[in-house]
């Protein structure tokens, strides 16, 4: 019999059959909610609600909750830490979300777009170990990859059940909600990869707020060498680092000044963006000041500028034996160094022969590779890529997140802070005939067809843009790694109006097609401003006369309104791929346009002002 199954067997004998029944598994953990500490409660407000729901009673919580439950004793009590940590994370959150624009938030990506901290808000609302077990995550975060770091986790979260199992084996009292935290269901290695893809994403936007003090930190790791511990087994290795971590930052929190006698704590302060002030002795002694209000007067960090056994091996370093790295194999011995960066180097540039524009497909492909630091290969990322999610960034083609009267070069790209909540790097891809809503004869349809007054007027202002997933994805990576580093994901764009589906549309084939033109200032023109002209012009205001859109000359009416132009322009192109309109050009006019110009071509065309 396994250990787990003598832990159920010991529970049998040891509780009821009703208390036994609620510990095989059938409790659900999104039932227990607590109140955030009040110094995490400014964060919810900075996320989206799609976050803020999986952080309080979705997938994020209830692996919060199973961890802190396994985790529980383990950790030290730190209620100075967990408070300034609720207060740097508010702050970060704060400053991270003024500096994105708000545009973005009305875009196809708006529910993914801005700071995640599902998982710190997912821990803040499960429990304080559970806040204890964010900030290990973010540890192992900062220092390993994201296919080492999830296969830490594995390992942490196999050894401690068995080590609980084997302490109630042995007769030692144990809390019951401990030794049903460890008998419940399996937590999967895709549940630890999403807990750690948020934790991951956090730091990243954390280290863009405090570039100044992050940067400041890694200077001073430039003088000094230290290993996180010695320690050969990996679940002692890292619960140690984690408890020292924590005492220590507690204690410089407090203004009691520490020693730092190896990795642990530093690689703690740079992963939670605590900076005390620090005195760095050797050769010549250095006092570093920080300024960091969070720590009190006294918190100083003394560390001993030594020499590494390599020139080369300075910072943090830190060794472990992963046993779930690979499918097959002995455990892989695995060393990172916390300060080392990775770097992208450009030979032979110059002998290079480039194309003077590049394909949407080959610009992916390069900020999959400089940005994310992945190998794409052409042949698996698609011609109408829509996107890549990683960490706390999202790439797409500027088309699709701004105004269609703008012109932008094919491969052109924004970068936006979000991600959709997977782990790794994810591309994005439309399906090959997205579908538009069939007219319904038997509802009630408005057509008024007025006649264009030459005003600019928002008529479509009840028109959103959503994105949705199929269950086509398609996993990459290197053969033979267990987890999942990228991953091609069937991503659907819908528009909707007043919440009713119109339809949807390969918004990035869409907005690259040639029948889309800006229509620019006329510098020889001499009418009057506001002039009409003296053919009549139909008002598309509406999106059930926009479905039909009827002959001649017709004008959609979503001046100021990017989101609806941006839908608008995208449907009539697909309508006309489609062979449903009998149309070549659609125009993207200014609210300035000169109507009488426009007459001058002469032309049936569509116009979206």
């Amino acid at each position: 019999m396994s250990s787990l199954g003598r832990l159920q067997a010991a529970l049998a004998a040891a509780t009821n059959e009703v208390t036994v029944a609620a510990a095989n598994i059938n409790f659900d953990f999104t039932l227990v909610k607590y109140e955030a500490p009040k110094e995490f409660q400014p964060l919810k407000g900075f996320l989206t609600t799609t976050r803020k729901h999986d952080a309080e009673t979705g997938k994020t919580h209830v692996i919060a909750r199973r961890l802190g439950a396994l985790f529980d004793g383990i950790c030290p009590e730190t209620p100075a830490l967990i408070k300034a940590y609720g207060a740097r994370v508010s702050e970060i959150s704060k400053a991270a979300t003024e500096k994105e624009s708000r545009d973005y938030s009305k875009s196809i990506f708006a529910a993914y777009v801005g700071v995640d901290a599902t998982s710190i808000w997912a821990a803040a609302t499960s429990s304080k170990p559970a806040i204890h077990v964010h900030l290990l995550a973010c540890m192992l975060a900062e220092i390993w990859d994201a296919p080492k770091a999830v296969s830490i986790w594995v390992e942490l979260v196999e050894k401690r059940r068995q080590d609980i199992a084997q302490r109630l084996e042995q007769g030692e009292q144990i809390h019951f909600g401990l030794a049903s935290a460890a008998v419940q269901q399996e937590i999967s290695r895709d549940q630890l990869a999403a807990w750690d893809a948020s934790a991951r994403a956090w730091i990243q936007t954390a280290k863009s707020v405090k570039n100044k003090q992050d940067t400041q930190l890694r200077v001073i790791l430039r003088s000094v060498h230290y290993a996180v511990n010695a320690i050969d087994a990996l679940y002692a290795s890292v619960t140690d680092a984690w408890k020292l971590a924590l005492e220590t930052t507690e204690n410089l929190i407090l203004g009691m000044p520490q020693e730092a006698h190896n990795g642990a704590a530093i690689l703690g302060l740079v992963a939670w963006h605590i900076y005390p002030d620090m005195h760095v002795y050797g050769t010549k002694n250095v006092v570093v000041p920080m300024n960091d209000e969070l720590v009190a007067h006294g918190g100083v960090l003394s560390l001993v500028n030594s020499e590494p056994r390599q020139p080369n091996n300075r910072g943090v370093s830190w060794s472990l034996c992963l046993s779930h790295l690979t499918f097959y194999g002995p455990p892989a011995r695995t060393e990172q160094t916390l300060e080392k960066d990775p770097c992208y180097g450009c030979f032979r540039l110059k002998d290079a022969n480039l194309a003077s524009q590049l394909s949407p497909q080959v610009g992916m492909e390069i900020i999959a590779h400089l940005m994310c630091g992945y190998n794409i290969h052409k042949s698996s990322m698609p011609t109408n890529v829509m996107g890549i999610s990683f960490e706390d960034s999202i790439f797409v083609p500027s088309k699709i997140v701004h105004d269609p009267a703008r012109e932008y070069e094919a491969s052109h790209v924004t970068q936006i802070l979000g991600n959709i909540g997977c782990p790794g790097l994810v591309m994005l891809t439309s399906p090959a005939n997205p579908m538009l809503a069939p007219l319904d004869e038997a509802k009630w349809r408005i057509y008024n067809m007025h006649e264009f007054n030459g005003k600019p007027e928002d008529m479509l202002d009840a028109t959103s843009l959503h994105l949705s997933f199929t269950n086509w994805s398609h996993s990459g990576g290197p053969s033979g790694m267990q987890g999942v580093e990228a991953l091609l994901v069937e991503a659907v764009v819908s528009i909707r109006d007043s919440g009713q589906w119109v339809g949807d549309v390969d918004a990035t084939t869409a907005l690259g097609c040639d029948m889309i033109h800006q229509v620019k200032p006329n510098p020889n023109c001499n009418h009057e401003p506001h002039s009409l002209p003296t053919t009549a012009m139909i008002s598309i205001e509406c999106w059930d006369e926009l479905r039909i859109c009827p002959e001649g000359l017709a004008v959609v009416r979503a001046s100021g309104n990017w989101v609806a132009r941006l839908a608008a322009t995208a449907y009539l192109v697909q309508k006309i791929l489609l062979g449903e309109l009998r149309r070549r050009r659609i125009f993207v006019c200014p609210d300035n346009v000169c109507w009488a110009c426009i007459e001058l071509q002469g032309l049936p065309d569509i116009y979206v002002y």
